[in-house]
């Protein structure tokens, strides 16, 4: 798994205001059905000094070989406003954190 967090404005590194999580399910590929298909968890902290932040573009890029089945995106959360599939991306807009 490969992740990547941007800044629309780049924060120093005693101040990045979030936190990410991400896990796979199953935590290993102990069976050969993990090789083929496995599923992707984040979770996403806002830790900067105002109550919430703006808007927040989570950009998860699959790994090479692997797509995203659009049906298994979940909006999980008060606050994502919408998702987009692509062939190797998802896109989760967040409204605040």
């Amino acid at each position: 798994l490969q992740t990547s967090l941007r800044y629309n404005v780049q924060p120093t590194q005693e101040d990045a205001p979030f936190m990410l999580h991400v896990y796979t399910m199953p935590e290993t590929c102990v069976d050969s059905k993990a090789h083929k298909s496995f599923d992707i968890g984040i979770n996403v902290s806002y830790t900067g000094e105002r109550n919430v932040s703006n808007m927040v573009i989570v950009d998860v890029k699959m790994l090479s070989g692997f797509i995203p089945i659009k049906s298994s995106v979940m909006k999980v959360g008060c606050c994502i406003q919408r998702t987009e599939v692509s062939s190797n991306h998802v896109l989760l807009y967040i409204e605040q954190v």
